[in-house]
C-alpha cells in the first residue's frame, strides 16, 4: 500500500497581533504546504493441515517439503525417498513514511511582521516473526520416520507426546541432518523536526504559538523570544523515538532414536560429527506446546505521530 499526498492553503484578512511588547495591526497574508508520502507492505501466512484420524502415512520417492504446513495424527509414519525439508514461515511488515509541511504569515500596516515554521518527520518500521511452526507432530504414538537424503529444519519441528518419547516410540532415520533457527524481529525509529523563525518591525514583536511554533500573530503570551534587528529564532524542536525486540524460533526433535548414517556426508555438510549434531538438537519441544516465541507487533503509527504535535 502507498500514500501520496500533498496539500496548500492560504488566507487573507485584516489582523490585530499583540504581544508582550504591545500590537501592530494591518493586511495580513499567510499560507501553507505540505507533501507526504508512504509504503507499507504486509505478508501473512497461515499454515496447510494434513490431519490423520489414528494413523497418517506419508510416502514419497523424492524429495518432500513442508513449507508453512503441518502434517499431524495420534500416530504419524514417513518413507521419504530425497530429502526432507519443513520451513516456518514468517509474518512480515514494513513500513516507511516522510512528511513535511512549511507555512508562515505576514502582516504590514502599523508595523511589520512576519513568520515561517518548517516541519518534517520521518518514520520507519520493520517486522518479522514465526506465529506458528511447521512441522511433523504425532501423539501418544509417536513417529517413525524414514529420509533416504537429508533433513532439513528451517525453524520446523518433528515432534510428539511426552507419553510416546517416555516409551520410546520416536524414531528418526536419516542420511544426514541440520537444523537452523530464525530470528525474529520488531523495530521502528521516528523523528521529527521542527524549525521556526521571524521578524518584527513594530510592537509586537515575535512569539511562539500553542504548538511551539514562532508566530507574530496568535502569540501564546510570555513566549515572545530574544530577537536581534527584528530577527527572532525559535529553539528547534527534535524529537526521536525508537524501539526493538528480538526472540528465536529454534528447531526441534522429540526425544527418541536420532540416527545419521552418513558420518562424512554430515561431516563435510556441518563441519559436525553425526553425535555433535544429535547432541545439539532441541529435544525440549512436544506435540501442543507452543515454542515458536511469536513477537507482538510493537509499532503503533497513531502513536508515534500523536508524539510529535
Amino acid at each position: 500500500m502507498t500514500r501520496d499526498s500533498r496539500g496548500s492553503g492560504h488566507g487573507v484578512g485584516v489582523a490585530v497581533n499583540l504581544g508582550t511588547g504591545g500590537a501592530s495591526a494591518g493586511f495580513t497574508v499567510q499560507g501553507s504546504a505540505s507533501k507526504g508520502s508512504g509504503a507499507s507492505t504486509d505478508v501473512t501466512w497461515t499454515n496447510t493441515r494434513v490431519q490423520g484420524g489414528r494413523l497418517l502415512v506419508l510416502e514419497s520417492g523424492g524429495n518432500t517439503i513442508l513449507r508453512g504446513a503441518v502434517a499431524s495424527a495420534p500416530q504419524l509414519m514417513a518413507t521419504i525417498g530425497g530429502n526432507l525439508d519443513i520451513e516456518s514461515l514468517q509474518d512480515t511488515h514494513q513500513y516507511r513514511s516522510k512528511d513535511q509541511s512549511i507555512g508562515g504569515s505576514f502582516t504590514a500596516g502599523v508595523g511589520v511582521s512576519g513568520s515561517a515554521h518548517l516541519n518534517h518527520h520521518t518514520i520507519r518500521s520493520d517486522y518479522s516473526s514465526v506465529t506458528e511452526q511447521s512441522g511433523l507432530l504425532a501423539g501418544d504414538g509417536g513417529f517413525q520416520v524414514t529420509v533416504g537424503g537429508h533433513t532439513t529444519l528451517m525453524g520446523g519441528l518433528i515432534t510428539s507426546s511426552a507419553a510416546a518419547a517416555q516409551a520410546g516410540l520416536n524414531v528418526l532415520d536419516t542420511a544426514t541432518l541440520s537444523e537452523t533457527a530464525l530470528d525474529n524481529h520488531a523495530s521502528y525509529s521516528a523523528s521529527h523536526v521542527s524549525l521556526g523563525g521571524g521578524y518584527s518591525r513594530g510592537p509586537g514583536g515575535v512569539g511562539t504559538d500553542q504548538q511551539g511554533r514562532a508566530a507574530t500573530a496568535e502569540q501564546v503570551p510570555g513566549t515572545q523570544l530574544p530577537g536581534y534587528h527584528g530577527v527572532s529564532v525559535a529553539p528547534p524542536g527534535v524529537i526521536n523515538a525508537r524501539d526493538a525486540s528480538h526472540s528465536t524460533t529454534q528447531s526441534g526433535i522429540s526425544a527418541g532414536a536420532i540416527t545419521i548414517r552418513d558420518q562424512a556426508g554430515q561431516q563435510a555438510r556441518t563441519g559436525q560429527t553425526a553425535a555433535e549434531t544429535i547432541a545439539a538438537l532441541n529435544h525440549d519441544v512436544l506435540t501442543g506446546q507452543d515454542t515458536s516465541h511469536t513477537l507482538q507487533p510493537i509499532f503503533n503509527e497513531q502513536e508515534i505521530k500523536a508524539g510529535f504535535t
